[in-house]
């Protein structure tokens, strides 16, 4: 499992792809987990998946699966001029 792409790019390549400016971005990966719940129960519990999620400087966040295999992925990054919201308790 990795944080590149299918082409062994960086994921910011993507993010300037789709020609959206941005400041700052990160990623979670995971793979095999059955549902939604699971994943994010894996991501809340090991530090810079939690990080990510809860960052409130990320502004803007996409997700997906992809199967078969379960492979998941959320998406975070900060867009210039965008609103941050304050960090939920």
């Amino acid at each position: 499992m990795t944080h590149d792409r299918y082409d062994h790019s960086p994921m910011d390549k993507a993010i300037n792809e789709h020609g959206l400016k941005w400041t700052q971005y990160g990623e979670n990966v995971a793979r095999g987990q059955q549902t939604e719940e699971v994943v994010m129960n894996v991501w809340m519990h090991s530090p810079p998946h939690r990080r990510n999620i809860l960052n409130p400087s990320f502004t803007h966040m996409g997700a997906a699966l992809a199967q078969p295999g379960n492979y998941w992925t959320q998406g975070f990054a900060t867009l210039p001029g965008t609103w941050n919201a304050p960090a939920c308790p």
